[in-house]
């Protein structure tokens, strides 16, 4: 009697499934709806992009010493093409960052990149994708890793004999005494210490 009614609560407690709704973006043909801001040429939608800037930098690279003063201009053009049959999906794409300095153009850059993804969707639930990239930086890594980081600041150092050598040349000993100079600091004031 037990199990007929245990068996009785789960299934009450089991969901039901209901049909699920076709995607709202897929068109009677199948095929993936034509979006209202893209170029479309054959089977392949187009997505051009142009930015123009404009901008100051009194220390271009960052740098703590012989800061570069900049004036310049920025174009960055831009292109998605995709095309799709609903099974097969390729996507490239494009951009170009130009930088332009008119009063130093040993500083001006091209940079690039562009690639490619492929889809193929073999189900709903199984899609495979490759994707390759192709990328340019004007300015090296070498370059940018070469702007200076802050100077960390000296620190004391432990004597084999076990005083201690401070950052300003005092030798101190254990107990806290000053027991001696090493490298005196250049300054008005002369400390002379003699050893104990």
């Amino acid at each position: 009697m037990r199990s007929g009614f245990s068996a009785l609560f789960l299934i009450a407690w089991i969901a039901t499934a209901f049909a699920q709704e076709p995607p709202q973006d897929v068109s009677r043909n199948g095929l993936p709806a034509r979006s209202s801001d893209a170029i479309t040429m054959g089977r392949w939608l187009l997505y051009p992009t142009i930015r123009v800037d404009s901008f100051h930098s009194d220390n271009l690279f960052q740098s703590p010493q012989n800061p570069l003063s900049v004036t310049g201009f920025e174009m960055l053009p831009s292109l998605t093409a995709e095309w799709s049959n609903g099974i097969h999906t390729t996507t490239l794409y494009g951009n170009i960052d130009r930088k332009v300095y008119p009063n130093d153009s040993q500083v001006n850059t091209f940079d690039r990149q562009a690639g490619f993804t492929q889809k193929y969707e073999a189900l709903r639930d199984l899609t495979f994708r490759a994707q390759g990239d192709y990328a340019h930086n004007t300015n090296s890594s070498s370059l940018q890793n070469s702007i200076p980081t802050a100077v960390s600041a000296p620190g004391t150092t432990l004597l084999p004999n076990g005083n201690t050598l401070l950052p300003n040349g005092t030798i101190i000993s254990p107990t806290g005494q000053p027991v001696g100079q090493a490298n005196p600091a250049t300054t008005n004031q002369w400390n002379v210490f003699r050893k104990s």
